[in-house]
């Protein structure tokens, strides 16, 4: 069986991003993004103004950056960082030295591996039992986690997305509602596969050529 992804979910890769580093892209981290509408997190093309907002957000804890989204000062002290990224130092600002080539591109890919590794999970089918309620993934894995975990708000908050969904799909299994799928033996079932064509397809050749 295939640990790698379940050891992925407790510890995952870091990512550093302008310059700073990222915490675990954590449930609260996606909420905040999706409630000022950043682009990483509505399927739309990045800005500029979005890969720096993505990784204010993302340094800091859920509780840090509500509380910062909730000031209005925030858009003014995300913009003025921003800014500051291109002139970190008073010879930059004065002018004396010229302003820091930022690659906006590779940040902004550098972004969107960070949370689309941090959204990837266990491969799973689902039953066909599984029911489907009126409420976005997201919510029914809070919700889930905080009954069957006993964890706290400001837990699942803070807490690694990608652990989340390997929890969340762990207690579905559980329940009989998920079936985890154990992708080294389907790859296995795979290469067998297809030695079993190529040979007898050998065989086959083989026995024409008698002929």
């Amino acid at each position: 069986m295939d640990e790698r992804p379940y050891v992925d979910a407790i510890m995952p890769e870091p990512f550093q991003v302008l310059g700073i580093r990222l915490l675990p892209f954590s449930l609260g981290h996606y909420v905040l993004l999706r409630s000022l509408e950043v682009a990483f997190v509505c399927g739309t093309e990045p800005t500029d103004a979005d890969v720096v907002t993505a990784a204010w957000i993302c340094s800091a804890s859920f509780e840090d950056g509500l509380a910062s989204i909730g000031d209005p000062d925030s858009k003014r002290e995300i913009a003025e960082w921003g800014c500051a990224l291109a002139r970190p130092t008073w010879k930059h600002r004065l002018g004396l030295r010229p302003p820091v080539q930022i690659d906006w591109e590779t940040q902004a890919k550098l972004l969107s591996e960070y949370i689309s590794e941090a959204r990837s999970c266990p491969a799973y089918m689902a039953s066909q039992s599984s029911e489907r309620l009126a409420a976005p993934g997201w919510q029914t894995m809070r919700i889930t986690l905080m009954r069957d975990l006993k964890l706290s708000d400001a837990e699942i908050m803070n807490r690694s997305y990608r652990l989340c969904l390997a929890d969340y799909l762990t207690l579905k299994a559980l329940d009989g509602r998920v079936t985890m799928v154990d992708t080294d033996a389907i790859e296995e079932a795979k290469q067998f596969a297809q030695q079993f064509a190529e040979d007898f397809h050998r065989g086959r050749n083989g026995e024409k050529s008698q002929t």
